[in-house]
């Protein structure tokens, strides 16, 4: 296994899950990203269970550049896919909208961790839950705004959740138990769930669907009371690190700095990000090497193993890929599956301990 250097990407435990900020030399910081990668300590933009990562030329020799980027940095990401199903964070359902939906997007929190995931504010600063589960209160950030100006306040975050829940898309049932939400002032929001709901906490930070949306926005672009889901479908309206400039379906998603993000820009980043879908995987190799693209993933193992060889300024960092099932669904209207204790049943038989340790 080739060994990691530092310098180039942060192996360290406060790794933001979904809002990669630790990434150096040419890639400075880019304070946003997949929010399921860092979890193996990759940079924001590298699907789990990817074996090797190729950083390009530029990328490893540019560190002694000044500490903002305005050169666009070119990331090739058709080893996830040919690009989202949809850029509306209430529909897409898909590992590519995972990559850059959290670019664009904030939610009310945030995991950050690597071996162990704990939730830190985002739009919300502080939240509590009742005795019962049943009621969760959170406190937002005040001065937020989205892209288009218009406040972040609780009304924003109400509007969100509700508009997911009534387009029935995307992830919406992991929020089915959500029975109410109601907005005592500008900065408070409360969900009022049907049952107690243990993970409801690290649902609000998931990256399918929790976003929170302009209301301004998508009202403006509602036709036949689609929500806006046809304008969203190619057009961002969050508060996140960087707007959507284009989006060229097929070839690339292009994004820009957002000036006004609450985040701040202080410190190294990149002004631009630019992902292409290129499925040669020999011709990622190229870019690789004339410099054309500085980062990529998923390429060919007869590329990775040519990269690994080839010198050159381009360096291949191998991790340790997922061997196992993320989840398996079950059809629980049909049949046996209708019985929560044949479902209990099937649990009981998943060496769960064994694999925590392995």
């Amino acid at each position: 296994m080739a060994e990691v250097e530092q310098m180039t990407l942060s192996l360290s435990d406060d790794v933001d899950v979904r809002k990669g900020v630790h990434i150096f030399g040419r890639f400075g910081r880019l304070p946003g990203g997949l929010r399921t990668v860092s979890r193996v300590a990759i940079a924001s933009f590298v699907v789990l269970g990817v074996g090797a990562f190729a950083v390009g030329s530029q990328a490893m020799a540019s560190s002694a550049r000044a500490s903002v980027s305005t050169a666009p940095l070119v990331i090739d990401a058709a080893g996830d896919g040919g690009g989202p199903q949809s850029l509306d964070p209430a529909v897409d359902y898909d590992n590519d909208g995972y990559t850059f939906l959290p670019l664009m997007y904030d939610t009310l929190v945030r995991p950050v961790g690597t071996t162990s995931v704990t939730m830190k504010p985002d739009l919300a600063t502080s939240w509590a839950k009742s005795s019962n589960g049943l009621t969760w209160t959170f406190h937002l950030r005040p001065n937020v705004k989205f892209h288009d100006g218009t406040p972040v306040n609780s009304s924003a975050v109400k509007f969100s959740f509700e508009r997911f829940l009534s387009l029935k898309q995307g992830g919406w049932a992991d929020f089915a138990a959500i029975k109410s939400i109601t907005t005592p002032n500008p900065l408070t929001v409360t969900f009022q769930l049907k049952y107690a709901f243990y993970p409801f906490l690290e649902d609000v930070a998931n990256a399918y669907g929790a976003e929170i949306v302009s209301p301004t926005a998508v009202r403006a672009h509602e036709v036949n009371g689609d929500l806006g889901s046809k304008w969203l479908f190619d057009h961002d309206a969050g508060s996140g690190p960087y707007e959507l400039v284009r989006w060229t379906h097929g070839q690339s998603i292009e994004l820009n700095e957002f000036p006004g993000y609450w985040g701040g820009w202080k410190g190294k980043h990149v002004k631009s990000v630019i992902f292409e879908f290129n499925s040669v995987s020999s011709t990622v190799r190229l870019g690789l090497q004339n410099g054309s693209v500085e980062a990529a993933q998923g390429l060919a193992p007869t590329d990775i193993s040519a990269l690994a060889h080839a010198g050159g300024g381009v360096t291949v960092h191998n991790y340790v890929g997922s061997t196992v099932f993320s989840y398996l669904a079950f059809n629980t209207t049909w049949g046996p599956l209708k019985n929560p204790n044949v479902r209990l049943a099937l649990a009981d038989t998943v060496p769960t301990s064994q694999i925590a340790k392995d």
